[in-house]
């Protein structure tokens, strides 16, 4: 099997690439599911299947994501089943309307596709994540991969993520250029504006509180539990039709309106103006319904749910 090997310069390319896409993806989930995660790389290396079976072993949860980016690829998050579970069940408790972890990493996705958007000619197309539950095989890996962990952090609990990663990633990140500003990037303030003949100030400590306290009322305050007595109109629509303002004032009784959805075509539900589901009518005791035939992807609708 041929290797690589990562040097200093192509890691710290792949450190701002995946701090760019972290920063999104929870900025995301904060606003579209409000919930506080954290994600932050750990290490990145040369994949080795015995190393990584040393950290990951025994039944595993494998996210698994086709990328279109010049060819066929994909995107492979691992984490350990009993992990994923517990991790899951945090999430629960903040937000319900998750119910599975390929919800998560579609998110990450978005973001991982959206940076890339802003720094490359050509960015990836990821399709939709699967889930499988499994332990890891050489059909998951191919030559020079990359092996890639994080801290997925959430309620003060942290979990250990892995993601394999073609070569390619590297490539991107260094063609990526991110410049990431550090605290000696800062500029120091100009001399002339301070007065030269003042005495140093004294400072003294500040007390904040507890940071843990802190974090568990931001925790509790972010449950999606505090929008279940909100109200919400929901409107059926049969189909729609652009006219004139003459056509508009020749309809009278008995006008025909001719809509451009074809016959037997669903009818759309929306839930403030965002399209939750289709659907078909019926008849439930002399009142029109709708019977529920598809809903949207569940990212879409937490999405549409944080613009509401």
């Amino acid at each position: 099997m041929a290797e690589i090997t990562l040097d200093t310069t192509s890691i710290a390319a792949i450190e701002k690439l995946e701090n760019e896409i972290s920063e999104k993806f929870q900025t995301m989930l904060a606003n579209d599911a409000m919930l506080a995660l954290h994600l932050k790389l750990d290490d990145v290396s040369d994949f080795d299947l015995e190393t990584v079976k040393s950290s990951f072993a025994g039944d595993l949860q494998l996210i698994r994501t086709p990328v279109e980016w010049d060819g066929e690829s994909e995107s492979l998050f691992v984490i350990k089943q009993d992990e994923s579970k517990a991790f899951l069940e945090n999430i629960r408790g903040m937000n319900d309307a998750i119910d599975n972890l390929d919800l998560i990493f579609e998110n990450w996705n978005v973001a991982a596709a959206g940076v890339l958007q802003e720094h490359l000619e050509s960015a990836p197309a990821f399709g939709e994540s699967k889930i499988e539950e499994r332990e890891l095989s050489d059909g998951d890996f191919k030559d020079d991969s990359i092996f890639l962990v994080y801290d997925l952090s959430i309620a003060g609990e942290i979990y250990k993520l892995g993601r394999i990663a073609t070569p390619r990633w590297a490539e991107a990140a260094a063609a990526a250029d991110i410049e990431v500003t550090t605290v000696d990037d800062v500029p120091s303030l100009p001399v002339d504006i301070m007065d030269p003949d003042q005495e140093s100030v004294g400072v003294s400590n500040v007390d904040f509180g507890k940071l843990e306290e802190a974090e568990k009322k931001s925790d509790s305050s972010s449950s999606i539990a505090m929008l279940y007595d909100i109200n919400l109109n929901l409107v059926v629509e049969l189909g729609r039709t652009k006219k004139q303002v003459k056509e508009i004032l020749e309809i009278g009784k008995g006008s025909i309106i001719e809509l451009e959805k074809l016959a037997g075509d669903p009818v759309e539900i929306y839930v403030n103006d965002k399209k939750l589901a289709e659907g078909e009518v019926v008849v439930v005791d002399d009142h029109f319904g709708v019977r529920i035939t598809s809903l949207i992807k569940q990212s879409e609708r937490i999405q549409n749910l944080g613009e509401l």
